[in-house]
């Protein structure tokens, strides 16, 4: 664990759709397919995060939808200011 202020980021092809322990719900604002991977955004209160999904996984994703992902905690990077 590290202490002290920073930002907390992840590249958007590590999220894996699913719910559990530090999952993030949010709702789809944009989805824009990329050959095999699809590009999501999801609104979570004040914050857009983009996901990249595989393009299977993201097709019955839609506008308005509510989704939850998860981020593999080896994939985060903290950003000290």
């Amino acid at each position: 664990m590290v202490d002290g202020p920073g930002t907390l980021t992840f590249r958007p092809e590590s999220a894996r759709l699913g719910s559990g322990e530090n999952a993030l719900t949010g709702v789809v604002t944009a989805k824009e397919y990329q050959g095999p991977h699809t590009r999501i955004d999801v609104k979570i209160g004040s914050e857009v995060l983009e996901i990249s999904l595989n393009t299977q996984d993201a097709a019955p994703l839609a506008l308005a939808d509510s989704v939850s992902f998860i981020v593999p905690p080896e994939t985060l990077w903290l950003i000290r200011p």
